[in-house]
């Protein structure tokens, strides 16, 4: 799903199910299929909500089959399931041993149902997206990159790309939003809208590489890669016809 935040954007937050039929094989994130059938036969079926009290849980689609995905005091929101089934990104905002609030970015594993900070902001600093928006992530398709923006106090809002099988501390990539977002079909790249520019983030290697783009506009917030293709889609104003789409 390629949603957008902007800066002073009233984006709900949702507090219901995102629908994730998923699946895990041998404590391995998978999708499980019999040869060519369809649908495949999956091994994880399961909805992670937010419950009333402020806790990532999930359930069988019969509402049955409670396990928890947040661990510990706190308040936590917009659960996202990794494409591949074996992860869960999550927002949350807990306390840190001198007791001051910190917004943080949690990853759960779906084969160890543990939870692990991804990035933790300034303490006391509450930078939100938007009205109750925490953070904004997005996976790669592959499920082995996360991109995700945050409210930064330094940088304001600010893209980062995780690679979730280390354990380095994500990269930083751009800031000064709004910022919006598409990764392309094989997970190799990232396309980066902010203000009027554009940009292409290549994810592979140690550190992710940033190149600008020959496009401007403002048109538009989301741009979209081709699937299979090496081109993503923008949307720019055209003189006689007002608005056109360009690759």
């Amino acid at each position: 799903m390629n949603d957008f935040l902007s800066r002073g954007a009233l984006v709900p937050v949702v507090l219901a199910a995102i629908l994730a039929i998923l699946a895990v094989l041998g404590g391995r994130g998978g999708i499980a299929g019999q040869g060519d059938a369809w649908p495949p036969e999956y091994l994880v079926n399961r909805i992670a909500v937010v419950t009333a009290d402020g806790q990532i849980r999930s359930f069988q689609p019969d509402g049955l089959g409670e396990r928890a995905i947040s661990d510990g005091p706190g308040f936590f929101t917009w659960p996202t399931w990794s494409p591949d089934g074996r992860s869960v990104a999550y927002s949350g905002v807990v306390e840190n041993a001198d007791g001051e609030p910190v917004t943080t970015l949690f990853l759960h594993e779906s084969a160890t149902r543990k939870s692990r900070p991804v990035y933790e902001g300034v303490p006391g600093f509450a930078g939100l997206l938007a009205d109750g928006v925490v953070h904004y992530p997005l996976w790669s398709p592959d499920g082995r990159k996360l991109a995700f923006i945050a409210a930064t106090r330094e940088r304001g809002l600010t893209l980062f790309l995780d690679d979730v099988g280390d354990s380095e501390a994500p990269a930083y990539v751009l800031d000064r939003g709004p910022l919006w977002m598409s990764w392309s079909s094989d997970s190799a790249r990232l396309a980066a809208h902010r203000a009027e520019a554009h940009f292409v983030v290549v994810s592979a290697g140690d550190a992710p590489q940033v190149s600008r783009v020959a496009l401007q506009s403002q048109a538009y917030r989301v741009p979209a890669w081709i699937p299979g293709r090496d081109e993503f889609v923008a949307v720019k104003e055209a003189p006689g016809f007002g608005y056109a789409l360009y690759s």
